[in-house]
């Protein structure tokens, strides 16, 4: 089994599919959610699209990866927009 800690764990958010299936209120939650984190390591453009980019949120480890999962769930953003995923380090 691989060590945990050696991961890079993160929740990609597709936008895409956020702007194409998510309500108004979800847009805007995202919006500025995005913003706060903006100038920060934490939030990076993975990809560049129409008619969203492609977001990692960067995690310290699995549960706080499920824990932002939830957080954009409970705020309408389609599961279908959201993936939590591991890098190996």
């Amino acid at each position: 089994m691989a060590d945990e800690t050696a991961r890079d764990w993160g929740v990609d958010v597709n936008e895409a599919q956020l702007t194409l299936y998510g309500s108004c209120e979800t847009r805007e939650w995202w919006e500025l959610f995005r913003l706060r984190f903006k100038e920060t390591p934490r939030v990076a453009t993975a990809s560049v699209g129409f008619p969203g980019d492609r977001i990692r949120i960067a995690c310290a480890d699995r549960s706080h990866a499920e824990y932002f999962h939830d957080l954009m769930i409970s705020h309408g953003v389609p599961k279908a927009a959201l993936k939590i995923g591991a890098t190996s380090a």
